[in-house]
């Protein structure tokens, strides 16, 4: 399946976006253990990737995932992740 993905979908990428594209992997794994997600992007938590030695991690919740918060005080946006306004303390 990876094999697949990645010849289908690496030189889409390269083609829309030129070397940086081609750059592009796709990584496909079971995250079912016991019928429950082993990581669920919507909850807080971390994971990370060894690639040839290399740790890359990422902390959960992801934030592109996460509905934007606004600030009660002046309605400004905010990131979905934030607790506090940075800005003015309330909770938002």
């Amino acid at each position: 399946m990876l094999i697949i993905v990645n010849q289908t979908l690496k030189p889409l990428f390269a083609q829309m976006l030129g070397k940086m594209g081609s750059g592009v992997n796709f990584f496909i794994y079971n995250n079912l253990e016991n019928g429950k997600r082993i990581i669920d992007p919507n909850l807080p938590g971390s994971f990370k990737v060894d690639l040839n030695g290399e740790i890359f991690q990422w902390k959960l919740p992801l934030v592109s995932l996460m509905k934007e918060k606004t600030c009660p005080v002046d309605q400004q946006k905010m990131s979905g992740n934030w607790i506090f306004c940075p800005f003015h303390g309330n909770k938002l």
